[in-house]
């Protein structure tokens, strides 16, 4: 009786002890997958983690949900954005309470992978929704809500709601400055954020300022290839492109390519943009083969990885018409500039800033053309949609 009663003790203190073990195990590989997370290493993040999925099948689901959280978190920062909407969906099914910051971080990672989809309705009723759960349950000064902040910003800002995206990517800072402070690379992103909304605002000091600052940052605390770089890059990029300093421009977008490159590979969204920015500079240089060469391979990267409908397709279609323009090509230049045109009133709707340079192409090509009438249509619609999208 008694070898029986001790077999059981022993029995339940080896369960135990198996159970403390495989704890600290799976809290081992979380801090292992973060640490390469952090350190920009996605593809190494995610491949660790996967390996280690077997330690999370008994695991308590707290620390499953923390699993498929980081493995969400590396599939977004790698664009990948479908296999992030797997995963953040079937965390969000786990979830019974939806009152939680939790719950909150998961409709906010939701957000952020429809608005880099190009489904801005989709990413801003997720968001709004993560908002306003921390407005009624949560507290507002966590990381979470910065984030959410943060990416109402970015959506609001690809809308082409520039005073709206500036407003939340202030108070995202005031946040993060509490919660990280100001020698932070979350803080020095939001500054980048910033940085590129004064751009397009036209406020090229404000915006320096934000982008040279968000750069020292990140210099002192990033090891050279992080992909973080690549922000102030290839914001710096845009900022010179408009000043009209465009062997600087270069210098920016080339040094951007090396690092998304290493990190990235070169079929994604990423380096399409860098390569249409390139061939931005180029087009603005009068290399025109060069540039065409640039803006065709970042159709090509688009068009194999995301969709004809995504709104940087739309984008890549504006520079091939404003090239074509200027080369003499009309006939081209009517095709793309049209396409990208329905592309972005299919997302944004007709009465969008985002609409303003292609309506101005346009008008352009339409004047030289010699057709009047639809040359004054579209710059009559690009002061009535500079003047009312703006705000």
């Amino acid at each position: 009786m008694k070898k029986v009663f001790f077999a059981a003790i022993l029995l339940v203190l080896l369960s135990i002890l198996i159970s403390i073990l495989s704890m600290r195990n799976t809290s081992l590989i979380l801090l292992e997958g973060r640490r390469l997370f952090e350190g920009g290493r996605y593809y190494k993040s995610i491949d660790f983690l996967k390996k280690k999925e077997k330690y999370f099948e008994k695991a308590d689901s707290e620390k499953y949900a923390e699993f498929l959280s980081l493995i969400g978190e590396n599939y977004i920062s790698l664009d990948l954005y479908y296999d992030a909407e797997e995963i953040f969906l079937k965390f969000q099914s786990l979830q019974k309470d939806k009152t939680t910051e939790k719950y909150a971080y998961i409709l906010c990672s939701l957000g952020r992978l429809y608005t880099g989809l190009g489904d801005f309705t989709k990413g801003e009723l997720f968001l709004q929704e993560a908002k306003n759960i921390i407005d009624y349950f949560g507290d507002r000064e966590t990381s979470t809500y910065a984030s959410i902040l943060g990416d109402l910003g970015i959506l609001n800002a690809e809308k082409g709601y520039y005073v709206s995206a500036e407003k939340y990517f202030f108070e995202e800072l005031i946040i993060n400055n509490k919660v990280y402070g100001k020698e932070n690379k979350e803080f020095a992103i939001n500054l980048c954020n910033l940085g590129k909304i004064n751009i397009k605002m036209g406020n090229y000091d404000l915006a320096e300022n934000y982008l040279l600052e968000a750069e020292r940052i990140l210099k002192k605390h990033l090891h050279k290839n992080h992909p973080n770089h690549t922000i102030y890059l290839s914001n710096l990029g845009l900022l010179n492109m408009e000043i009209g300093n465009y062997s600087k421009a270069k210098k920016y977008y080339i040094e951007e390519a090396k690092i998304s490159k290493k990190v990235f590979g070169v079929k994604n969204r990423y380096y399409a943009m860098i390569l249409s920015n390139l061939g931005g500079v180029y087009a603005y240089e009068g290399n025109y083969t060069e540039s065409e060469k640039l803006f065709l391979s970042a159709k090509d990267i688009i068009e194999k990885t995301l969709d004809k409908e995504n709104f940087n397709y739309a984008d890549i279609l504006n520079n091939l018409g404003y090239l074509y323009y200027k080369m003499g090509n009309y006939k081209e230049s009517e095709q793309n500039l049209l396409q990208a045109k329905i592309i972005i009133e299919n997302n944004l709707g007709k009465d969008n800033i985002k609409l303003v340079m292609t309506l101005y192409n346009l008008g352009n090509l339409y004047g030289v053309l010699g057709n009047i009438n639809n040359a004054e249509f579209f710059y009559l619609k690009v002061f009535r949609n500079k003047r009312e999208s703006f705000w």
